[in-house]
């Protein structure tokens, strides 16, 4: 049964280019039949939701069980206190906020009982060809959206948001990066998703591609691998042209600096929100780095001290209160789970999370030896979370969690057994 599940997730590694084509072309167009990839990852959700809640009641390993169920007790606490107390109450936004936030939980668990993640690269090298050839063709036939609503340049392909899909490459490029070391095709991928995350235009994309290749690069030399011509002529190749990058044209143009969105005449703190715009005027820098996150965050800091003490602990739900205006989330993972789901919620929501790193840490701290395998699939993690605390769009974007969690255990699998009542490998 394990074997035929371990194919079934093949099949959906590839297909994760397809779902993420259909649902942007479903959102940008409207066009419902189109969003049959939402409808996929939801089959997904709780197909391995209940594979690995039965799973676990089987095995009878009650400390996996608690940490399993933790995210989905923060959910139902969130949206028992909020049908209650948030006023509007969208209960279809709630929810899809909360299956957004749980997607990472389930996939960690499901990679543990049944994927191999060593032999799940090269289905991860021919999903990141899918990408990057979809780019090559949005390119060539000038039919890709731009990156940005205002004038900076960038596009995202066929792809609906930037640092969503810059994120997800940076981890497919890792991947692609490792299984290039054994068959000569995956280069393919390589380039085509480099050449995606050059035109993407964000500092996501572009600096993530930076790291990954100059850590590659960096690695290979330093011992010697026969294989090492091709990442050295990539790297010297994304650094020579990188003058001419839409990220550098960016940086260089004024208007990079995104706008301030003007504030609602609803606002409930009129003295941070008249602080937040002034204090980033006066920080150009931080501006460029954030992208004018810190100002919704004071926003929603305002509306935090404002709600009862069951909302500060079980969370303001899907954005916070946004009353008559649009919803906004932070887009700083961590930030946007503790406005989601309080105190208590946001520690329910990572122990999974929590449970996984420190059964990296120890299982590093018993093993001396590490391959290209370990440290790449490492750096990509630690990239990742840096991501997800800057640029948001990593730990409840499904496309994104999906292969932040196959890293993060491709990692812990590679490590040995941690007999301490932590995920131990198989």
């Amino acid at each position: 049964m394990s074997g035929r599940y371990r194919h079934l997730l093949f099949f959906y590694i590839i297909l994760q280019p397809l779902i993420d084509l259909s649902a942007s072309l479903s959102e940008r167009f409207g066009i419902q039949w189109l969003s049959f990839g939402s409808g996929l990852r939801l089959f997904f959700l709780l197909f391995g939701g209940i594979i690995v809640f039965f799973k676990l009641l089987k095995d009878g390993n009650r400390s996996l069980f608690i940490v399993f169920v933790l995210p989905f007790i923060a959910v139902c606490l969130m949206l028992a206190v909020n049908l209650v107390q948030k006023h509007p109450f969208y209960f279809a936004d709630e929810l899809q906020f909360a299956a957004k936030s749980v997607y990472y939980a389930v996939c960690l668990f499901v990679f543990h009982f049944f994927l191999d993640t060593k032999r799940a690269v090269k289905p991860v090298t021919v999903a990141a060809l899918i990408y990057g050839l979809s780019f090559i063709m949005a390119i060539a036939t000038h039919t890709g959206f731009p990156s940005y609503n205002f004038n900076g340049k960038g596009t995202t392909g066929w792809f609906y948001a930037a640092n969503e899909i810059g994120a997800t490459l940076a981890f497919l490029l890792s991947f692609s990066l490792l299984y290039a070391q054994k068959r000569e095709w995956a280069w393919a991928a390589v380039l085509s998703v480099l050449m995606a995350m050059y035109v993407i235009g964000t500092k996501t994309a572009f600096l993530s591609a930076l790291f990954l290749l100059v850590f590659a690069t960096g690695y290979l030399w330093f011992k010697k691998v026969k294989r090492k011509w091709g990442i050295l002529f990539l790297t010297i190749l994304f650094i020579g042209t990188a003058p001419f990058s839409p990220f550098i044209q960016n940086l260089r143009h004024p208007a990079y600096i995104p706008p301030l969105e003007p504030e609602p005449q609803t606002a409930p703190s009129s003295e941070v929100s008249e602080k937040a715009p002034h204090y980033l005027e006066e920080n150009p820098i931080l501006r460029r780095i954030f992208s004018s996150r810190t100002y919704y965050f004071e926003k929603k800091l305002a509306d935090y001290h404002d709600v009862s003490p069951l909302r500060k602990w079980f969370g303001m739900g899907y954005a916070g209160d946004y009353k008559d205006h649009q919803p906004k989330l932070v887009e700083m993972d961590v930030i946007d789970l503790w406005i989601g789901y309080g105190w208590i919620g946001v520690i329910f929501m990572l122990c999974p999370l929590a449970v996984w790193l420190i059964g990296v840490i120890r299982g590093y701290r018993r093993w001396k030896k590490l391959g290209f395998y370990r440290w790449m699939l490492t750096v990509t993690v630690l990239l990742g979370l840096g991501i997800s605390v800057i640029s948001g769009h990593v730990l409840f974007a499904p496309a994104v969690s999906f292969f932040f969690s196959l890293a993060l255990h491709g990692v812990k699998a590679s490590l040995p057994n941690v007999e301490d009542g932590n995920v131990a490998t198989k």
